[in-house]
């Protein structure tokens, strides 16, 4: 007799203990009696046996696609970590459209017909046992099948198609040819990761270094063993150029995992990674769970970018759910950087993490673009005129141009004139953003969106101002000034799918587009050879930020903007504009070099202030449809736990943005130490399940505040 931890389908931060006479492999499918109830359960580890307690037997195995021992541990681990149901790892692992379900009729009892219709069904199963639902309505109405269910003599099940998987003999090719002529440096590093018997890696390699050769060289070693791997992008923008890379290299043993491709077509690809079929896997965020057989190496490119944190629930980071699984299955996890974290380059320095270093950038001719800062405080225009005078001289040597501005539309909100009426979401405590192309207003957070129509919503004035202007504006101006420029904007409003992102990159590349104008989708990445002048229009967005890591992220955003400019022959030059140019975020941008500058001042700042990597925070998210129950809800909640714990806590203060799809909320700020203990971990999850009135969502290592 065995007896097992299983996670019960649908119950989550409970686990329960069954029997079998069985030996079940961890991750495997089961059928349990539960609650009166026949329940399928996931299989997490084998206990010692209790002799107390009567428990009751899995009854059979379910056939549905077994988890590996790994990926089991990794949820359980992410689970308790992350305080957020197993289901909702389970589900990121398996593909939506896995199991398709039909609804089976079958006769259960002999019976007279009454009618046509019953006639009709009668002699149907004289010679089937079943049918789908669908078919029997062939032979008769909605009404007359609901009342034979109804009198017991149909019975009506839901049954789960499961698409068998053949055990097949795979060969994979060993020998590739990379398009790389290895420097020195390259080569270093290469030996010293392959030689490591250190599991985390960190590469720090300034803009245009060449880390994509490294990448490459170090899957196509993977694969010459027969072993898998995984390439995380931060964005569906990076994995065009990465994709041609990867396929034009490794051929059909490359899978692609994203949120742009069709149900059907993730579903595929997925299940000839399962398979073994392909044996390295490209994506974004959750491509981390892919089912790699022989794992040897998770890739993290621009392992910086908050992409890689889940903004919703589970509230996971890719790079720690990397970090575990590396460790679980022997594998090497190698993070890359222009401008690592904070928390990287920390952990890398007090040897968590190997770090190694490309200092030069791979081609001999090309060197580090030159960095000039414009005080917009001086200037009356959206473009200084040193950019101007830049951006003249490049179109006329026919160069490309990159303008930067992190913000969408043609504006960020409207303002009536004659009564001061803002246009405002109805369902979000944020005002309308106003494209001119589109010639609508929409909220970025919920969706909604109305036509413009000139017209105030308040007064029918139809004078307007228009404040903090976004790329669209910046075209106009470019088309004003520049007539003869082809230009073309790039956000996730205008760029929407992959094949998109694929022609947008080609166009570039081409040289059909003269002047790029985008936010943060350009910002890395790419490598154009006519590229030689990046124009930051504004580098004082994100400063403002609610959110401790500004800084950080200004840091990186400027730098990674930057080192898109004079990639190979042709020198690169970048201008920003800034209304803080005294900074020290923008100051020290103005080079690659100042990395550990900047590294070494935001960290003395952290310690400080006691904020990652030296502690641990818990973001909970209080919301419901009615503010002031919420708030005394939230109150109490906020009593409670200072009461228990003897912790730094703030609030519950408002959202920054306080209502969201006509939800208000409340936000309580947890710094937990170094550590999450597990009572606060058990609380917060007894508390959860005690506040069902409300939505609380808890956020562990949270990465965005608004």
């Amino acid at each position: 007799m065995y007896q097992y931890k299983t996670y019960v389908d649908s119950i989550n931060f409970r686990y329960f203990s069954y029997r079998s006479n069985q030996k079940i492999p961890k991750g495997t499918w089961v059928n349990v009696p539960f609650r009166k109830q026949n329940k399928k359960a996931l299989i997490i580890e084998e206990e010692p046996l209790t002799d107390t307690i009567k428990l009751k037997e899995i009854t059979s195995l379910n056939p549905l696609y077994p988890l590996s021992s790994s990926i089991t541990n990794l949820f359980y681990f992410a689970s308790d970590y992350y305080i957020s149901p197993i289901e909702d790892f389970i589900k990121a692992f398996y593909p939506s459209n896995l199991y398709t379900k039909k609804k089976i009729v079958s006769l259960t009892s002999g019976f007279i017909p009454q009618n046509k219709e019953e006639e009709a069904i009668y002699t149907y199963f004289n010679k089937k046992a079943h049918c789908t639902l669908e078919t029997l309505k062939k032979y008769a109405s909605v009404q007359t099948i609901a009342k034979l269910i109804e009198r017991k003599v149909l019975a009506l099940d839901t049954v789960s198609n499961i698409e068998k998987l053949d055990s097949v003999q795979l060969t994979h090719k060993t020998s590739f040819s990379l398009p790389y002529l290895l420097n020195s440096e390259q080569q270093e590093v290469i030996i010293n990761i392959s030689s490591s018997k250190h599991s985390f890696h960190l590469l720090h390699g300034i803009t245009g270094s060449g880390k994509t050769a490294v990448y490459m060289t170090l899957i196509s070693e993977c694969l010459k063993r027969n072993e898998g791997a995984i390439f995380l992008v931060p964005e569906i923008s990076l994995t065009a150029q990465i994709i041609t890379a990867l396929h034009e290299i490794f051929g059909e043993c490359v899978a692609i995992l994203h949120s742009k491709l069709s149900p059907s077509e993730h579903k595929q690809e997925w299940l000839k990674v399962y398979r073994g079929e392909k044996k390295v896997v490209v994506g974004v965020r959750s491509a981390v769970f892919a089912p790699v057989a022989n794992l040897a190496l998770i890739i993290m490119d621009e392992e910086h970018e908050n992409t890689y944190k889940q903004d919703t629930s589970p509230f996971y980071h890719t790079k720690l759910i990397a970090l575990k699984r590396a460790n679980l299955e022997g594998a090497k996890l190698l993070l890359g950087s222009a401008t690592p974290s904070v928390d990287s380059y920390y952990f890398a320095k007090i040897h968590h993490f190997q770090l190694h270093e490309l200092t030069e950038r791979f081609h001999e001719t090309s060197k580090l673009p030159t960095f000039e800062v414009v005080d917009m405080t001086k200037e009356r225009s959206v473009f200084s005129s040193l950019l101007l005078h830049k951006i003249k001289n490049r179109l006329e040597k026919k160069e490309q141009i990159i303008l930067f501005l992190n913000k969408r539309g043609f504006s960020k909100y409207i303002q009536c004139q004659s009564c001061g009426t803002v246009e405002i979401c109805p369902h979000c405590s944020i005002s309308l953003t106003y494209s001119k192309l589109k010639s609508r207003l929409s909220c970025h957070y919920c969706g909604f969106a109305k036509p413009y129509i000139e017209k105030c919503s308040a007064c029918g004035s139809k004078n307007f101002n228009l404040f903090d202007y976004g790329i669209e504006k910046i075209q106009e101006q470019c088309i004003k000034l520049f007539p003869a420029s082809h230009t073309k904007i790039a956000d996730s409003q205008h760029i929407t799918t992959f094949s998109e992102y694929l022609k947008l990159y080609k166009e570039f590349l081409s040289g059909e587009i003269d002047i790029l104008i985008g936010t943060q989708i350009i910002s890395k990445g790419f490598h154009f050879p006519n590229l030689t002048l990046v124009g930051i229009i504004n580098a004082d967005n994100i400063l403002n930020y609610p959110d401790f890591r500004a800084s950080e992220k200004t840091f990186q955003l400027l730098l990674q903007v930057a080192g898109r400019s004079g990639r190979e022959a042709k020198s690169g030059e970048v201008v920003v504009q800034t209304y803080l140019p005294t900074h020290y975020a923008v100051e020290l941008a103005s080079s690659e070099r100042n990395y550990r500058a900047f590294f070494e001042k935001e960290l003395e700042i952290r310690r400080l202030l006691d904020y990652p990597p030296f502690s641990k925070i818990i973001l909970l998210t209080l919301s419901s449809g009615d503010p002031s129950s919420l708030l005394a809800n939230a109150n109490t909640i906020f009593k409670t736990l200072k009461k228990a714990f003897d912790l730094e806590m703030f609030g519950p203060l408002e959202a920054p943005i306080f209502k969201i799809q006509d939800r208000f909320r409340y936000q309580i700020f947890i710094k937990a130490g170094k550590k999450i203990s597990q009572p606060l971990k058990q609380k917060l999850i007894d508390m959860k399940l005690e506040n069902r009135k409300i939505r609380f969502l808890i956020d562990v290592d949270p990465i965005n505040f608004m």
